[in-house]
C-alpha cells in the first residue's frame, strides 16, 4: 500500500525539526533520537475508521499563519496539507473529562494525529502524534502521567512548569521533555499555542491532575 504522501511529508518535516530542536539535557536528546528513528522507518497508513471529528480550534487558520511566521521550515505547510477536516479532532476534555476540569478543558483542543487509536494514520505502533492547541491566556495545570511525552512547540511562545511557580518559555522549534511521572503544566499568554506531542511505545495513558494540591487553579 502507498504512503499518504502528505502523512510523509509531516513526519518528514517534523523529524527534521527534532534534528535542530533545543533541548535541556541528555535524557530528551534520547528522546529525540528514537522518535526520529521511529518516524523514518515507520510505514504510514491511513485509517479508514478514523474517530468522528469533534469542531477544530477556531482560531485555527490564525494559528497555523502564526506558524508559518515563526518558522523556517515546511512544517506548518505540512501541517495544512493534512487537511484540518480530514483530522478527528477532540475537545480538550478527551483525557480529562470529570467535571472540575472543564474550565483548562475549553481552553484546549487537539487532534488525533497518528498512532493513537483512532487517529487519521496508522504508524505501526512506532509512535504517537497529537496536535495540541492552547488557547490565548490559558493555562494546562500542574498534572503528571505514566507514559514520557515530548512537547515539540510549532507556533506561539507557552512556558512551561516543573512545580507550577517557576516558569520556563519554549519558543518555537524547542522541544519540551517530560519523563515519566515527573508533574508538568503550561500556560500560555498573548498567542495560543500549537504543539505536536510526541509519544513512544510503551503506552498508556494512567494519569492524574495534582492542580488543587498545588494551588495554581
Amino acid at each position: 500500500m502507498q504512503e499518504p504522501s502528505n502523512a510523509r511529508r509531516l513526519v518528514d518535516a517534523l523529524a527534521n525539526g527534532l534534528e535542530l530542536a533545543r533541548v535541556g539535557n541528555d535524557e530528551a536528546q534520547e528522546f529525540i533520537t528514537k522518535a526520529i528513528e521511529a518516524m523514518r522507518e515507520a510505514t504510514l497508513t491511513r485509517n479508514a475508521k478514523a474517530a468522528p471529528a469533534m469542531q477544530r480550534y477556531e482560531g485555527w487558520d490564525s494559528l497555523l499563519a502564526l506558524a508559518a511566521r515563526q518558522r523556517k521550515d515546511d512544517l506548518a505547510a505540512a501541517i495544512a496539507a493534512i487537511g484540518s477536516e480530514s483530522i478527528p479532532w477532540i475537545e480538550g476534555r478527551h483525557f480529562w473529562p470529570e467535571e472540575q476540569h472543564r474550565y483548562f478543558a475549553q481552553r484546549m483542543s487537539g487532534a488525533l494525529l497518528m498512532g493513537e487509536p483512532g487517529a487519521a494514520f496508522y504508524t505501526q505502533e512506532r509512535f504517537i502524534l497529537l496536535l495540541h492547541v492552547m488557547a490565548p491566556h490559558a493555562i494546562y495545570p500542574l498534572h503528571e502521567h505514566r507514559i514520557a511525552e515530548g512537547y515539540y512547540i510549532v507556533a506561539g511562545n507557552p512556558e512551561f512548569s516543573r512545580d507550577g511557580h517557576h516558569w520556563i518559555a519554549q519558543p518555537p522549534g524547542s522541544l519540551h521533555y517530560n519523563k515519566s511521572w515527573a508533574p508538568h503544566a503550561i500556560r500560555t499568554k498573548g498567542q495560543a499555542m500549537l504543539s505536536i506531542n510526541i509519544y513512544l511505545p510503551p503506552f498508556g495513558w494512567e494519569g492524574d491532575l495534582v492542580a488543587s494540591e498545588r494551588g495554581i487553579l
